[in-house]
């Protein structure tokens, strides 16, 4: 712990930080709150009915990746699902890029190859063999 706030966060957490995790993880596969563009850490606890700095606490020491990465990595992870789910054969990837919660295809794009080292088209193509 680094400083008295973060250790009195401890107490205050310890017994709830696995339904916290529980309770974020349904909200990524359930509400797809990564979805909307602009959610933050006190979204989430909003919406957990939990103090933010709870859900800070969360990711700062019980996390190995940042609630940024994590927000980063759930995003390509639904862009995938919908990829292989056909999204495509309707929309086009800047409308998956939204979908998905990114501002623009551009940090889509980064992302996605980032998490995966492939394109969005490579990987498609890939799938596709």
């Amino acid at each position: 712990m680094k400083n008295n706030q973060d250790q009195r966060l401890q107490e205050k957490t310890k017994e709830h930080i696995l339904s916290y995790i529980h309770e974020v993880e349904k909200l990524v596969s359930e509400e797809f709150i990564f979805r909307n563009q602009k959610i933050s850490q006190g979204d989430i606890a909003e919406k957990l009915c939990v103090p933010t700095s709870h859900i800070v606490y969360l990711f700062k020491y019980h996390s190995k990746i940042s609630f940024s990465e994590f927000r980063m990595n759930s995003r390509i992870h639904d862009a995938i699902v919908l990829l292989e789910d056909g999204f495509l054969n309707s929309k086009t990837f800047d409308s998956l890029a939204h979908t998905t919660g990114f501002s623009s295809y551009n940090p889509f794009f980064s992302a996605f190859k980032k998490i995966t080292t492939l394109s969005p088209q490579e990987y498609l193509k890939q799938k596709m063999k």
